[in-house]
């Protein structure tokens, strides 16, 4: 899987399940087993895990709008 850098993506899958665990590799939150996960040609490990998370945002399935302006759903 490549992803073009700078540009917002959305992945889905049927379950959600597929999209989820990669949110949680590329936050830190869990390790990959096998091959090595990069951004930009850097160690995923290189980047601090906080800001990692912070460029990450998941939308389960069951996503609830909110009355309101676009900009109050997103927050």
């Amino acid at each position: 899987l490549s992803l073009p850098l700078g540009r917002s993506i959305a992945l889905v899958d049927l379950s959600g399940e597929s999209a989820a665990v990669l949110a949680q590799i590329l936050g830190g939150r869990i390790t990959a087993y096998t091959g090595m996960v990069t951004l930009a040609g850097k160690p995923l490990a290189d980047f601090e895990p906080t800001a990692r998370r912070r460029a990450l945002a998941y939308v389960g399935p069951e996503a609830v709008i909110l009355d309101g302006s676009l900009r109050d759903n997103i927050l």
